[in-house]
């Protein structure tokens, strides 16, 4: 995950001219004169931003192709490059999303309406099911073999998981004032949690412990939630 901005040695540079693939060519064809895009840009870009992160987990950072990129979404190199400067500016606009998908997610869940236990299990559910998802064990384990070579690509990924904890404390310490306003441990709830779950990360990561499934998170997630926050 990225933030900032890395110099690359394997940058591709933005060729002067380059034909779009079949995919994009043949939706070029089919619009008539005067009408909207098939696809508007927004959904173009996040369809590029899903083929990257499965280039970044699939290859690595180091061997990721802008050229597969873009051939993946479905688009010329040309328009993959309106979108990022390149791959880092790419892995960053990854990091991000992906970044914003799960703070979304907190939101989300202070609306539902659920009893004080039930929203904390929630929120713990979202941070679980993202810390232990395939795409961020992947990723994690990506960065650590590749960080001597890239060591702003190790330093940006730290970043944003800070800034991931940083959003999961505030979202618990925001639940407690509102639903446990008794209670003033939130913050050591919050850190305690949040080291269950990134030590299951390095076990899977290590290959320690295999991953879990969405169900098993949220089995995993509900249980330690009662143990450590014993709000039930």
């Amino acid at each position: 995950m990225i933030q900032g901005s890395m110099s690359m040695e394997s940058e591709e540079p933005l060729p002067p001219e380059v034909a779009p693939p079949a995919a994009e060519a043949a939706g070029q064809s089919r619009r008539a004169p005067g009408r909207p895009p098939l696809r508007e840009q927004e959904e173009t870009r996040q369809i590029i931003i899903e083929a990257a992160a499965h280039e970044f987990v699939t290859a690595g950072f180091a061997h990721a192709s802008m050229s597969r990129i873009a051939h993946a979404a479905g688009v010329s190199t040309r328009t993959l490059y309106r979108v990022a400067t390149g791959k880092d500016d790419l892995f960053r606009i990854v990091a991000e999303q992906r970044i914003a998908r799960i703070v979304a997610d907190f939101l989300r869940v202070r609306g539902e309406g659920l009893s004080p236990a039930e929203e904390l299990v929630e929120l713990t559910t979202a941070y679980a099911g993202f810390v232990l998802g395939p795409e961020v064990s992947s990723t994690t384990r990506m960065v650590g073999e590749q960080q001597g070579r890239f060591p702003d690509l190790a330093t940006s990924f730290r970043q944003n998981a800070q800034r991931l904890a940083n959003a999961f404390d505030m979202a618990v310490a925001e639940l407690f004032a509102r639903r446990f306003p008794g209670r003033d441990d939130a913050a050591f709830i919050a850190h305690l949690l949040r080291l269950v779950f990134l030590g299951q990360q390095r076990q899977q990561t290590a290959g320690i412990a295999p991953p879990l499934t969405d169900a098993e998170i949220r089995i995993f997630a509900r249980q330690v939630t009662g143990w450590i926050a014993r709000t039930e």
